[in-house]
């Protein structure tokens, strides 16, 4: 018995990169600038020991949408004095934050896929211009269908907290004294 396709699924296969397209228009027209930063394990003697080694690459992406689930957010520090820096913001209970990248594109030059475990970095500012880190991690990738076919792929960021290793944070404040 062989499978023969339903209408749906024709109308599926001719619409989707459509879809797909329309997504990385939306995403040209709203998308922001964030640095990802890539880390990966790779064996040291191929596996015979299990010596491992981390390897750290970073690229920039340089659209993307970045949706948090906030329309006020508290500052940490003092609005009131004149030596005021923001530092950080309070993202508990804000959660999920999602991102969505383009489609197209070739990994080696403009990344068009992540992993779990992804490093994302996004700056945004205060009044005065101040910018305020905002280290995130990929921890989920969920993708929509139409019909058969995959359409739309976002993924689900949660707030890094605590200390970098020292080169992670190099390139982390390497990317933001650049805005």
């Amino acid at each position: 018995m062989s499978y023969s396709k339903s209408l749906y699924d024709i109308l599926s296969d001719a619409l989707s990169p459509t879809l797909r397209s329309l997504q990385d228009i939306n995403i040209d027209l709203m998308g922001t600038k964030v640095s990802v930063l890539r880390i990966t394990t790779t064996s040291l003697d191929d596996g015979l020991m299990g010596d491992t080694e981390e390897t750290l690459s970073s690229s920039l992406l340089n659209n993307v949408v970045i949706r948090y689930p906030f329309s006020e957010i508290t500052l940490i520090g003092n609005l009131q004095s004149e030596d005021y820096v923001a530092e950080a913001v309070d993202f508990e209970g804000l959660l999920p934050i999602e991102m969505y990248i383009k489609w197209e594109g070739a990994f080696a030059d403009d990344p068009v896929e992540l992993k779990r475990g992804d490093i994302i970095v996004d700056c945004i500012f205060d009044d005065t211009g101040d910018k305020i880190p905002i280290v995130l991690e990929v921890t989920d990738i969920i993708a929509g269908f139409f019909g058969k076919n995959i359409v739309k792929k976002k993924y689900i960021l949660s707030l890094v907290r605590g200390e970098q290793e020292s080169a992670i944070q190099t390139e982390i404040d390497n990317y933001i004294n650049s805005l």
